[in-house]
């Protein structure tokens, strides 16, 4: 490495020059930032974002890994070297080094890096710091050889020159390398053979061309990366933006769906839960379906249900690797061929685009964020607390924002928005303001993540446990109810409100053990099929409860109806409920409710007609048969006793499911699994359960 002699006398050794500590500070960045996407690499989703998804995290990390270095070196190790008479050549090497180890600790959440890095624990960086110091001096001093140690620093310089551009040729490679993009093993080969070139070139250049190529790559990745950040927005750009029309009848037309949001946690449903008092006022204001229902018992189907209208036996979107067919159109479709702005904000891994949900959806931002937002590295936190409203993984308050910035962005057009809050999903873990003022059991605590392990039979609750495990969850929802409460406080103070026509319902409910089980997927029972349905009508027009049992499949062509906007194609035309919320509920909706697809354990199917509900367990082709007025709690099954009547409801269950089919096959409908994903993907569905 090249010194320079001090006038004070010291050593030649003591003190290396400026493009010295400049060349290690760069590359120690350039590999900071390397590192960081390393480990995202290690903890890799089934594709690779965008470069400008990559940029900024990349651009923060190695920034931050210059700056480190520089404060270790000016602030610790160069005055100790003097004050101890260290020789400050391969302190200066051990100082990158470590600088770029401990970044790397840090962004892979190993344990050791908090007493490396801690303030409290400067001790520690100190002693290792100066240890790398003693070491690599001991190596240096053993090469007794002038000649042979010049040649070995020269090498290990000009190899440490030529690392950064290595390794994000290898990156890029990796990131070219995947399996579903377009030539990717040419644009993998073109990166190797780009990095390779560039490797060269700087391992034959001088200190000082290297510090000058280094420093144009690491200026160009800071800049790019903050514009990267700068333009961010979060959305996926699913279309062309179209040009949108005003003067609908009505303008501005929200529909909210909250995840697992069981009809009797909201209190203008039930007075004896915790009060939900967003809800309740927009209840106040609502047409209000008190026997309501979601068309399966997990969260694919059921959404699928709610955007096209089609029960779960006419779109068979029935699994994590079906997409939704092109050829079936969605209330988003119709939207935006009716001259509305459309977009969606949802949080679910099981809505992610792949399986085409932004079907007719301009924009769609969907959590949680793949990696880099994902990965809790140096340069993703970083940027998660100085730029939340950009670059975030996700969350209820995500959500919330996200929503209120596309519609302040929007105001000024007549719009479509979906909005899917992914709480009060389990795990639970609500905010410390809403849980009940109680000791909670020492086993559990204030989160309750072992939702799986209670589902697979591995952990058993006692009554308390189990009661508390459900106050968690009622405490979400008073977090959700927040959470509507501040979206539906902006389109207030932005004068939307009024005019809107705002539906608030669920995909579908929770069990608590009402029958022996918990959670969701897995029963067809009321706690997990019945869902709340709000209807706000534009000036809350009509306002009131209505006890008619309806589907949220009906939602679809309501929304059209009320608009005035004819379907472009249709092969089936579920009911709307215009007619139903004109003449407060005095019409009649004879139509069957079906629901089909479990998430796991047996396949099951259900109808209701009338008041009663057949379910039926496919694998097993065990039934049940219940008079829902009656034995609302579905107690009691009246198959033996009543068989005629079950003989009906087969036959409804039968003649429906017909019925449909031909529907699928009017659509012509063509099934192409989409790809299943990747690690990350699938750690996402296991920790909601969906997966063992």
């Amino acid at each position: 490495m090249s010194l320079e002699v001090r006038a004070s006398g010291r050593s030649e050794t003591d003190s290396p020059r400026v493009k010295s500590i400049a060349l290690v500070g760069l590359i120690c960045g350039i590999l900071t930032g390397c590192a960081d996407m390393l480990v995202g690499i290690m903890r890799a989703p089934e594709s690779w974002p965008t470069a400008a998804e990559i940029l900024p995290a990349l651009a923060v990390a190695s920034a931050l890994g210059l700056t480190a270095f520089l404060m270790l070196w000016f602030g610790l190790a160069a005055p100790l070297a003097r004050r101890f008479r260290i020789p400050q050549a391969p302190l200066l090497a051990a100082t990158g080094a470590f600088t770029a180890l401990a970044f790397f600790l840090l962004s892979a959440m190993v344990g050791i890096q908090a007493s490396i890095f801690s303030l409290a624990n400067g001790l520690t960086s100190i002693v290792a710091v100066v240890a790398s110091g003693a070491i690599a001096h001991g190596f240096y001093v053993l090469l007794r050889s002038e000649r042979r140690r010049r040649r070995l620093t020269s090498l290990a310089r000009r190899a440490a020159q030529a690392s950064p551009v290595v390794l994000i040729g290898l990156l890029a490679a990796a990131h070219w390398a995947n399996p579903y993009r377009a030539m990717s093993w040419l644009g993998a080969a073109i990166c190797v053979i780009a990095a390779a070139g560039c490797a060269f070139v700087l391992f034959r250049a001088s200190s000082l061309r290297a510090v000058l190529l280094l420093g144009s790559l690491f200026a160009g990745t800071v800049l790019a990366g903050a514009l990267s950040l700068y333009r961010q927005d979060g959305f996926l750009k699913a279309m062309p933006p179209a040009t949108a029309s005003a003067n609908h009848r009505i303008p501005r037309v929200i529909l909210i769906s909250i995840d697992s949001l069981r009809v009797d946690a909201i209190s203008h449903y039930n007075p004896k839960t915790p009060p939900t008092p967003h809800l309740d006022a927009l209840a106040s204001e609502s047409v209000v379906f008190r026997r309501a229902y979601g068309p399966a018992a997990w969260t694919l189907p059921s959404t699928v249900s709610l955007l096209t209208g089609l029960p779960s036996f006419a779109h068979q979107v029935y699994w994590m690797t079906t997409p939704l067919p092109d050829e079936i159109p969605t209330l988003a479709d119709m939207m935006l061929a009716a001259g509305y702005r459309t977009a969606a904000v949802v949080e679910n891994p099981v809505l992610e685009p792949r399986l085409n949900l932004y079907h007719g959806f301009e924009e769609y931002a969907h959590f949680p964020k793949p990696w880099p937002w994902s990965v809790d590295a140096v340069g993703r936190r970083v940027l998660a607390a100085a730029a939340p409203s950009k670059y975030n993984r996700g969350g209820t308050e995500a959500v919330t924002r996200t929503a209120d910035a596309w519609i302040r962005e929007n105001r000024d057009s007549d719009f479509f928005l979906w909005v899917h809050y992914l709480d009060p999903h389990a795990p639970y873990s609500p905010p410390a303001r809403f849980l009940p003022n109680v000791t909670p059991p020492p086993s559990i605590g204030t989160s309750f993540k072992d939702h799986v392990a209670l589902v697979a039979g591995t952990r058993i609750l006692n009554a308390e446990e189990r009661e508390w495990v459900r106050q968690l969850y009622l405490a979400e929802v008073r977090y959700v109810d927040e959470q509507i409460g501040a979206l539906l406080g902006s389109l207030k103070e932005q004068g939307l409100y009024e005019d809107a026509l705002i539906v608030v319902t669920s995909d579908h409910g929770e069990e608590f053990w009402e029958h022996g089980g918990y959670q969701h997927g897995h029963s067809m029972y009321d706690e997990v099929l019945a869902v709340p349905l709000l209807m706000k009508l534009p000036g809350a027009s009509v306002k009131g409860d209505l006890r008619t049992r309806v589907s949220t499949q009906f939602v679809m062509p309501t929304i059209l109806e009320l608009g005035g906007i004819r379907p472009s194609r249709s092969c089936y035309q579920a009911p709307s409920l215009a007619a139903l919320i004109a003449d407060h509920g005095a019409s009649r909706i004879d139509e069957a409710l079906l629901g089909s697809g479990a998430c796991y354990q047996e396949n099951l199917d259900a109808v209701i007609f009338r008041n009663f509900k057949l379910i039926r367990r496919l694998d097993t082709n065990r039934e049940e048969l219940y008079n829902l007025d009656a034995d609302p709690d579905e107690r009691h099954s009246l198959l033996e006793s009543a068989p005629e009547l079950a003989e009906v409801a087969r036959r409804t269950l039968a003649n429906q499911s017909e019925m449909l089919k031909r529907v699928r096959d009017c659509y012509q409908a063509t099934d192409k699994p989409a790809p299943f994903g990747g690690r990350q993907r699938i750690e996402q569905l296991k920790s909601l359960g969906y997966l063992n």
